[in-house]
């Protein structure tokens, strides 16, 4: 399927080439993300003192942030795209 769309890329512009790479970079850094999320939620639910959950929570709030940019960000290249 990959080999497919290389070939079929070709056929493109950069400018769609470049969009392409930025999707498919994206969703790797999603699941990357959503990874790191499930095991900062574990951490979080082992941990014993106030001062440890509230730094773990803190780490969650930023890393879903950053999920939820890179979500909006393959969303508009995946619309600019279709």
């Amino acid at each position: 399927m990959d080999k497919i769309i290389e070939i079929l890329s070709s056929y493109f512009s950069a400018k769609f080439r470049e969009k392409l790479k930025r999707i498919k970079t994206l969703d790797a850094l999603i699941v990357k993300l959503e990874k790191k999320e499930r095991k900062l939620e574990a951490k979080f639910a082992a941990a014993q003192t106030v001062e440890e959950k509230k730094k773990i929570n803190k780490q969650l709030t930023v890393l879903k942030a950053q999920k939820e940019k890179a979500q909006q960000l393959a969303q508009e290249n995946s619309d600019e795209q279709g």
